[in-house]
């Protein structure tokens, strides 16, 4: 990149000023984001990971709430049979989703402490 090359022309103008000098020492770039991430990168994708979460909890509960409401107000209507077995069999639905949803982010949040533990050993 330009840094590094602007870092090993000054790195030259050192060498030739001081001739003498400490040949181990040198210059070096790191990408910032590297440098500022990197300790916490684990910790951000949990965040996230549980940000994301939190988010499909909130929009089944609300989906949930919207269902039960419309559930109590067919009462004020004359409704066919059918309509009232479609609206109990998508509340298991929504039940089992929630369910599925549940356990796939429980995989996923294990996941990377398992990747960690596995490459630490």
């Amino acid at each position: 990149t330009a840094a590094t090359a602007e870092l090993e022309a000054v790195a030259a103008s050192i060498d030739t000023a001081e001739p003498g000098a400490d040949p181990d020492l040198g210059l070096r770039t790191e990408p910032l984001l590297d440098r500022v991430v990197a300790p916490v990168r684990a910790a951000l994708w949990m965040s996230l990971v549980a940000t994301c979460l939190l988010l499909v909890v909130l929009a089944t509960n609300v989906a949930q709430v919207q269902l039960a409401r419309a559930t109590n107000r067919d009462r004020e209507f004359a409704l066919p049979s059918w309509y009232m077995r479609t609206i109990s069999s998508l509340r298991v639905a929504s039940r089992v989703a929630c369910a599925s949803i549940g356990s796939f982010m429980t995989v996923l949040l294990r996941l990377p402490s398992a990747v960690a533990a596995r490459i630490s050993r």
